[in-house]
């Protein structure tokens, strides 16, 4: 097949050596793009090999991948490859695959990770014959993903990424994970008992929309698992539930003991809501942290909404336009970032926190905006001052702005009678 290319452990060394002696005179004749012989710095290109399998790796074998039947020759040699390799696949073209519900793509083999790259698509067939996630990651494997787009379709019934299993990883440098809508958890991507590491791309208009309960529009993590955001976009995504039910996490949902560290990049635009006209919950347009932990240093929250669809306020429970803090032995830490421009049909327009003691909220840095700042920049709690534009948590409320030197924790001090203010917080 002229589009599928091997190359084997004992040609990969070869191979390597050929071409860092051709990056090596490349280099030397484009030193200076300024012209002369010499003077001003050179940049350090990136090794994106190195970066996607560790510095001295072998590339045990590469793969171009121009139709589905070019993808399961691929995928084939990988199952059958063994253990503990190393693989590239690159889209050359747009690629339409069928769905799978179940096991790995990969097959049983572990220690294996495998770069997809190419400005191409892959996309999930139209049909219900054809419903499940695009790609399954499961025990021992990785996958690192460049420039490609994986695109699901409404109707879907499985996340269009799944990361399950001890040691499972999904690396994510550029691309984009978009366009899937299901009626089962996580629209975008479902981590469990994994990690997910996202540097750059987006993760954009997913959707769960099932008749009951419905959590994670773009980002499910549940039982153990990790997700570490340094750059890249969360945004327009969104959970919905149509009976009186609860939606959790328009953007991200973190359940099970499982934690998310934010450095960079953004989580915006995104929706949690119920058509329901009876009692509702919703919770965490943005981040939904239900028995875990978040952690955000650097980067933005904003634009993220929790609001009920028939009416702002509604009948039912509908807090934390950002962030929600709920359940039980949940924590929110940020030292840094922004939270802005969010709103939430109840309490707490940035930030939600419930009234369960082992709860917890903690600011020392960073910025949450709140009813004095302009309209683009400030948070909104819309049943009106007293519900905490900026945070709300059991009672307690800050309406105003929280900038970066105003530190405010669940752990006090707190007032004790209404409109008494101690500290940055206020009694209802």
């Amino acid at each position: 097949m002229k589009n599928l290319k091997f190359l084997w452990p004992g040609t990969a060394l070869r191979a390597a050596g050929i071409l860092a002696a051709a990056l090596v005179l490349t280099f030397a004749a484009c030193s200076n793009p300024n012209g002369g012989g010499g003077g001003g710095e050179e940049e350090t290109p990136v090794d994106i090999d190195a970066e996607d399998f560790g510095p001295s790796a072998v590339i045990d074998s590469t793969f171009d991948i121009a139709g589905q039947d070019d993808w399961n020759a691929a995928i084939a040699a990988i199952q059958e490859g063994g253990n503990d390799k190393n693989y590239i696949l690159t889209l050359t073209a747009d690629v339409t695959l069928p769905g799978s519900s179940t096991g790995s793509t990969f097959g049983s083999v572990t220690g294996i990770i495998v770069s997809l790259r190419g400005e191409k698509t892959l996309q999930l067939a139209s049909g219900d014959d054809n419903n499940g996630s695009l790609l399954r990651i499961e025990d021992n494997q990785a996958l690192v993903l460049r420039e490609s787009a994986l695109l699901g379709r409404s109707g879907n019934n499985r996340s269009l990424v799944y990361v399950f299993g001890s040691n499972s990883s999904f690396t994510m440098h550029s691309g984009r994970i978009s366009g899937n809508s299901t009626g089962q958890d996580g629209g975008g991507v479902w981590v469990a008992q994994g990690s997910f590491t996202m540097s750059g791309g987006e993760i954009s208009g997913n959707s769960v929309r099932p008749d009951y309960s419905a959590y994670g529009g773009g980002v499910y993590i549940s039982y153990n698992s990790s997700f570490t955001m340094s750059g890249g976009k969360i945004s327009g995504n969104s959970v919905r539930t149509r009976r009186p039910d609860s939606a959790h996490g328009g953007g991200v949902y973190i359940c099970s003991n499982s934690s998310f560290t934010m450095s960079g990049g953004e989580i915006s635009g995104n929706s949690a809501t119920s058509t329901s006209s009876s009692s509702y919950q919703i919770y965490g347009g943005g981040v939904s942290v239900d028995r875990s932990s978040f952690t955000m240093s650097g980067g933005k929250i904003s634009g993220n909404s929790a609001i009920h669809s028939y009416s702002e306020e509604g009948n039912g429970v509908s807090e934390g336009g950002g962030v929600s803090v709920s359940n039980s032995e949940s924590s929110f830490t940020m030292s840094g970032g922004e939270i802005s421009g969010n709103s939430a049909g109840q309490y707490g327009g940035g930030v939600y926190v419930n009234y369960y003691n082992s709860n917890s909220f903690s600011k020392t840095g960073g910025v949450i905006y709140g009813s004095d700042a302009s309209a683009a920049l400030r948070n909104t709690a819309k049943r009106g001052d007293t519900h905490g534009h900026a945070v709300f948590h059991s009672g307690y409320y800050r309406d105003a702005t929280l900038n970066a030197g105003d530190n405010i924790s669940t752990s006090g001090p707190f007032p004790s009678s209404s409109g008494q203010t101690v500290g940055n917080w206020t009694r209802q």
